[in-house]
């Protein structure tokens, strides 16, 4: 696994279908639309969660995950720090 950054952390759930509030601390758009994949630590090692649904809502953000869907599996992951790989950008 590539050397990974923190870009946010999962929240408390929203709702009972598996949505939970995320607070991104990476301003890099891509990490938050469909399809970002990041990655949690585990005791069994790194997982990747792909985002299938992500809408904004005041200061961070209500996200779906792939393959959690339901509030338990989210309430089992709060407080996860969610890490991805880096993304160069280029200079203005």
């Amino acid at each position: 696994m590539p050397d990974l950054l923190e870009v946010g952390r999962i929240g408390k759930p929203h709702g009972v279908r598996g949505d939970t509030y995320v607070t991104f601390t990476s301003d890099v758009e891509s990490r938050h639309v469909v399809g970002s994949v990041l990655v949690i630590e585990t005791p069994q090692g790194h997982r990747e969660l792909v985002i299938s649904r992500s809408r904004p809502e005041k200061d961070r953000f209500v996200v779906h995950f792939e393959g959690i869907d339901d509030r338990n599996d989210v309430e089992d992951r709060k407080s996860t720090r969610l890490n991805s790989s880096y993304v160069k950008r280029s200079r203005m």
